[in-house]
């Protein structure tokens, strides 16, 4: 049983405890996980983690991965994840980033001059993503810039383009819940299923193929189903813990507005954990042109869309020499 069908047993059991609570539905949930063979379970886990997952497509996946989580009950098969549901309020900052072509240095740079630069790729150019097949073109956004340069592991003194959006209508999100004490889940069988389908979730592609972004995709789509009003499926970053990322679906992407992009070299403070950017352009849309148009730190432009940046000097063109980007010629 997934998404929709558990909340069909829960409000056809929800009578044997009384009023629909979360006492209640708790009570209920931990009637199914109670009723789990731990043993069971663990040599489910074990088998699949022999599967040559690489090889296999994404139905037979899909069904290995059901087949761990699944388990008999008085009213059919089943399986359990905590969901929650919440919604970004008017007015929340998100943030995406695209890496530059080391070549493409004079403005208006060739990979960020157009509005469509800003958004999610036409689905011909869509590769696998974490919660997205090949060619379904969703737009990631994260909850600040320094979760979205990890994600695309920026090096230092790289320049990327950090795209600001802004919320202009609330932003509805439905996403899986991974307890971060597991360890502390008084029932075993809970606990492992959470630790394995977090742990499969969360696996890095570095270590790993293609095939660790269909994993993360059954897993979501599976029980974050999508609901009428939602909008965006939310899940903590993998590369920046405690931070957070949006998968926006292609509607909703209108209830953002672009607020610019910043030009920047990135580098770390390891010592203060902080990240320090030197943005010397920015650019945005004006008066809904298609093409982007470039600003220096210290402009009027710059002061209206990024007055929370801190200026130390007015730039010139030293630096944005410095930046590695030279001023094209009209």
């Amino acid at each position: 049983m997934q998404g929709e069908d558990f909340k069909t047993f829960l409000s056809q059991k929800i009578n044997e405890f009384g009023d629909n609570t979360t006492e209640n539905r708790t009570k209920l949930r931990n009637s199914f996980f109670q009723s789990i063979d731990v043993l069971d379970l663990k040599e489910k886990i074990r088998k699949y983690k022999t599967l040559d997952l690489a090889s296999m497509n994404y139905q037979e996946i899909e069904a290995a991965l059901n087949h761990v989580i699944t388990f008999s009950t008085p009213t059919g098969p089943s399986s359990v994840l905590n969901i929650y549901s919440n919604e970004y309020p008017i007015g929340t900052r998100f943030y995406r980033v695209r890496q530059l072509d080391k070549s493409d240095t004079i403005l208006p740079l060739k990979g960020m001059s157009t509005i469509s630069d800003c958004w999610e790729p036409p689905r011909e150019y869509v590769g696998k993503g974490r919660l997205n097949k090949s060619q379904e073109s969703l737009l990631y956004v994260s909850s600040s810039p320094n979760t979205a340069i990890e994600e695309l592991e920026i090096a230092n003194g790289e320049r990327c383009s950090i795209i600001v959006y802004e919320a202009a209508s609330n932003i509805k999100i439905n996403g899986l819940h991974f307890p971060r004490n597991l360890d502390k889940m008084t029932i075993e069988s809970e606990r492992v299923i959470h630790e394995f389908l977090s742990n499969e979730f969360s696996c890095s592609i570095k270590a790993c193929t293609g095939h660790v972004y269909t994993v993360s995709e059954i897993i979501t789509k599976m029980f974050a189903i999508p609901q009428e009003e939602q909008d965006a499926w939310c899940y903590e970053s993998v590369a920046k813990k405690n931070n957070y990322n949006l998968c926006i679906f292609p509607p909703a992407s209108k209830k953002l507005k672009l607020i610019g992009v910043q030009i920047a070299i990135v580098e770390r403070n390891p010592r203060k954990n902080i990240y320090e950017y030197t943005v010397n352009v920015i650019c945005t849309n004006s008066e809904g042109n298609k093409k982007l148009d470039y600003y220096s730190v210290g402009s009027p432009k710059q002061k209206e869309i990024f007055p929370e940046m801190i200026i130390e000097r007015f730039p010139n063109m030293d630096a944005l020499r410095a930046l590695g980007v030279q001023q094209g010629s009209d």
